[in-house]
């Protein structure tokens, strides 16, 4: 059964201890990866902002959330950029080449309670470097004390707003299924798949099947509101 999710959740991460945010905003995080990424530009967080936008709409639509209809886009090399947001998006398709600024800025945001996703939009024929690419950043760099952990399906990641009994939805891409990158207290801090969710949110071109694109944005939800409530 769905849950009622109020605005005030939204407020409870809020790293700098300020209530300044009225809307639920989305981050999509800039980064460069070390080829061409989505979209034939190498600023591999730049492509397809309208699946975005179309994702907040069904966000907004399917929950209490209040949504500004806005995509953001922070750089990781600012701390005090990113720690505004509650969830940091992250979609690509090549492999990723992070500054050491970068490494601790996002070390910190985790540990301040904050929630990556990272989703591989896989490159055809080449595979998910993208997904490749980041866990092993993450376990070696971020937090070399920790490795990813793949999400078991009674997880409540799949379950919190809407059910899905199966886990990770498939869109396209690698079904390596979803990982997890826990704190010592047992919350997602960064969760990564190369499903390509995102892909599934685009509704300008007829790429999909309708039920994919469904359950593309049932996930993308459930993560939102596991993060807001975890």
């Amino acid at each position: 059964m769905k849950k009622f999710i109020f605005i005030m959740l939204s407020l409870l991460f809020f790293i700098d201890n300020s209530f300044s945010q009225q809307k639920f905003q989305w981050a999509r995080v800039r980064f460069l990866g070390t080829g061409i990424g989505v979209g034939g530009q190498k600023d591999s967080s730049v492509s397809l902002l309208n699946a975005d936008l179309h994702f907040l709409d069904e966000l907004e639509k399917n929950t209490t959330i209040k949504v500004e209809k806005k995509v953001y886009e922070p750089t990781l090399e600012k701390l005090d950029e990113i720690t505004k947001f509650p969830i940091l998006f992250m979609h690509a398709e090549t492999p990723v080449k992070f500054l050491d600024i970068e490494i601790k800025n996002m070390r910190e945001y985790c540990l301040r309670g904050g929630f990556i996703f990272a989703d591989d939009c896989v490159l055809e024929k080449k595979g998910d470097l993208f997904f490749k690419s980041f866990k092993e950043t993450v376990e070696t760099r971020v937090f070399p004390d920790k490795k990813f952990k793949k999400i078991d399906i009674s997880d409540p990641i799949f379950h919190c707003h809407f059910d899905l009994p199966q886990g990770l939805p498939y869109v396209q891409g690698v079904p390596n299924g979803a990982w997890g990158l826990y704190d010592d207290k047992g919350r997602i801090m960064i969760f990564a798949c190369s499903t390509d969710l995102h892909c599934g949110w685009y509704k300008d071109e007829n790429w999909f099947e309708d039920r994919k694109r469904k359950e593309a944005y049932q996930m993308g939800i459930n993560i939102v509101i596991y993060a807001l409530t975890h």
